[in-house]
């Protein structure tokens, strides 16, 4: 396929793109709700991922290269495929949303507090436009080209930092019971459900993929979870943590080298703006591929109105403790459970259409003398 992408370049993709949320947005909403447990919820929550998983791919599988929605309307009409679209549409624009306005906030309180918010939203949502329709090759090849970098300063951090770490903040386990610990996974399978995005891209990657190689990036995801959630337990203690806006940048304050060396977090700029930059430009993409837009005026134009509007609504002048409770308490697990209410349905629908064909099959077979 002249526009088709590897399974590798998937794999930069979704690091940088579901990096962001499982590396930076859930991290404070998982320490609130459980605390010096927020680590075992993203573990608890791992069978389930796995299971999320399998059904992507038996999707993947039985719905072949073939995108999902023309799939769907090809086996059920076009009623169930103008309803799992707007879904679909929903929550990709749901999800550009909530990055713009959380890049705007960590901006503003961070490095930029003078720059009026529209001039950062307006210069970032051009870019990701822009790159969006150049389409999926150019999103790709900019992961590619970004993911190493962000891996490396990621590196960095994290073992700068053993200096101030104690581990010994993650015990007791369980010290308040489970409770804390299921609250906590509602956020961590936010993250974890947007695997669902996957699906989308089936048109453009190569070899079908198996669950070995799907198994193999949930693990990252996990991993990219752990790591500055531990990282922040260790570092503050689980008190403190749960108190951080962004857990994750405060640990690059800490980093220092020797006596002369240190206020190096300018460095996190470059980490979050290439998982945020990726990630509307792909959800931007999935967006027009949504509609099957064609590269012509039209998508360009239906592209920009998707833009103004996300920037729009994430320009809406709400606050950020406002905004934080919103998406803790509605926002991110309305999030999961549209993800897991697509994930479901395209399951079922493809295990129907499976049964299907076997029984057309056995019918249309002679019977044996």
């Amino acid at each position: 396929m002249r526009n088709g992408i590897s399974f590798v370049q998937v794999v930069f993709i979704l690091m940088l793109s579901n990096g962001l949320i499982n590396h930076v947005i859930i991290i404070p909403h998982l320490l609130d709700a459980a605390g010096r447990d927020a680590w075992i919820s993203v573990l608890a929550i791992l069978p389930l991922y796995l299971l999320l998983i399998g059904m992507i791919v038996f999707t993947q599988h039985v719905s072949g290269k073939e995108p999902i929605l023309k799939w769907v309307q090809s086996q059920y009409g076009r009623g169930i495929n103008w309803l799992l679209t707007s879904l679909l549409a929903l929550y990709l624009f749901m999800i550009a949303v909530i990055t713009i306005k959380d890049i705007l906030i960590w901006v503003n309180l961070t490095f930029a507090p003078r720059i009026p918010m529209i001039i950062l939203a307006v210069v970032f949502g051009a870019v990701c436009l822009i790159n969006a329709l150049f389409g999926i090759r150019s999103i790709s090849m900019l992961s590619v080209f970004l993911l190493p970098v962000v891996v490396i300063l990621g590196f960095f951090v994290m073992t700068t930092n053993f200096q101030y770490k104690d581990y010994s903040y993650l015990l007791p386990m369980l010290e308040f019971g489970w409770e804390p610990v299921v609250r906590g996974m509602v956020y961590a399978g936010t993250g974890f459900s947007e695997i669902l995005l996957f699906l989308l891209l089936t048109p453009y990657i190569g070899p079908e993929v198996n669950f070995k190689k799907m198994a193999l990036l949930g693990f990252i995801q996990v991993w990219l979870t752990l790591g500055p959630l531990i990282g922040a337990i260790a570092e503050f203690g689980p008190q403190e943590a749960a108190k951080l806006r962004f857990p994750a940048y405060e640990e690059w304050r800490l980093v220092k080298i020797g006596l002369y060396i240190e206020h190096v977090d300018f460095f996190s700029i470059y980490q979050w703006f290439s998982g945020a930059f990726i990630r509307v430009s792909l959800v931007l993409f999935l967006l027009g591929d949504l509609f099957r837009l064609p590269q012509s005026r039209g998508r360009v134009r239906f592209l920009v109105l998707i833009s103004l509007l996300a920037i729009g609504s994430s320009l809406w002048p709400y606050n950020d403790i406002w905004f934080y409770q919103i998406l803790s308490r509605y926002l991110l697990p309305g999030l999961l459970a549209l993800s897991l209410f697509l994930s479901v349905t395209f399951t079922l629908l493809a295990l129907f259409s499976r049964r299907k064909e076997q029984t057309d099959e056995q019918q249309s077979t002679p019977e044996s003398l």
